[in-house]
């Protein structure tokens, strides 16, 4: 299922650690806009979006007996896969927080701001489709193993 919206990396300081690919780098020169532009989603909507895709991720992995600190090596930093660069880039970067909203650019001529990555749009799909089928397997898993 696609993501409208980008999860990256927040540091204590700030700064932001994000996987950025060839392209997107090319377009953000063609194109004379300003650096990435992160917008962050409300908590609510980033705690669902990081259980949905970024956990449950992990559980698929751990699943398959891939571990946490081989996912670099196995899967790689690529494009489209914010959810897996963003675990990635948390195992290098321990004391950042993971974020979740919208991602694009800004005109540096007009100002106007030109989005990707949209949150707003994927929370709109959410709302109306409730919790993903996947999501609620996890949940029985989980409560088995609890048992």
């Amino acid at each position: 299922m696609p993501i409208d919206g980008h999860f990256w990396i927040e540091m204590p300081d700030g700064s932001i650690v994000d996987y950025i690919p060839e392209w997107a780098t090319n377009t953000m020169k063609l194109m004379e806009v300003s650096d990435p532009l992160y917008i962050e989603a409300p908590m609510r909507v980033q705690a669902r979006m990081i259980k949905d895709n970024v956990e449950r991720k992990l559980l698929e992995y751990e699943a398959v007996g891939l571990k946490k600190e081989n996912i670099e090596e196995v899967m790689g930093l690529r494009d489209g896969f914010c959810h897996v660069n963003v675990i990635i880039n948390q195992l290098k970067n321990p004391e950042g927080v993971i974020k979740f909203g919208s991602f694009g650019w800004r005109n540096k001529k007009t100002g106007k701001s030109y989005l990707e990555f949209d949150w707003k749009l994927n929370d709109e799909k959410a709302e109306k489709r409730g919790p993903h089928p996947f999501q609620r397997k996890m949940e029985q898993i989980k409560r088995s193993m609890q048992d």
